[in-house]
């Protein structure tokens, strides 16, 4: 074998191609596993891009980055609204989802109970009063109960 096709040989055994494909791979289907931080996910999107697009620092390849990372959220609703804000970079549309993950979780805290409020035209008689008091009667031993458990905890 010659020196040539010695050292073809080897680069196209050791050399970087198909672990660019590998990593290319691994970015495109990449996740957001449960309990992970947007900003975890932010840093993994950014070293999958450098070993699947290494020496790359065009706009494209920030394009492609942002891209990763939205399609990673695995949350339609988030990522709509990030995209929406139509943000140059990463960094922005971490800074973007951080913020509306928080706006979320303030707005609907985890274990809180809505409830709905009916609104009737019927003039109200003696029978519907009853099963109105009945029914705030059950509600508030519900919330009485809920706070005892929560007092005991």
């Amino acid at each position: 074998m010659s020196y040539d096709a010695l050292l073809e040989k080897l680069k196209s055994r050791f050399s970087g191609r198909s672990l660019e494909e590998k990593y290319q791979t691994e970015l495109r289907c990449r996740r957001r596993n449960k309990g992970e931080s947007l900003r975890e996910l932010a840093q993994d999107i950014r070293r999958l891009m450098a070993l699947a697009y290494p020496n790359e620092q065009s706009r494209l390849a920030e394009h492609l980055a942002r891209d990763a990372f939205l399609n990673s959220l695995g949350d339609p609703e988030l990522e709509l609204k990030v995209r929406e804000r139509e943000a140059e970079t990463l960094e922005e549309d971490l800074r973007l989802a951080q913020r509306f993950e928080v706006f979320r979780d303030a707005a609907d805290p985890p274990g809180r109970q809505r409830f709905n409020r009916q609104v009737s035209d019927k003039k109200g008689s003696d029978n519907d009063v009853e099963s109105l008091m009945s029914r705030v009667a059950a509600l508030e031993e519900m919330q009485f109960t809920d706070n005892a458990v929560d007092e005991t905890n």
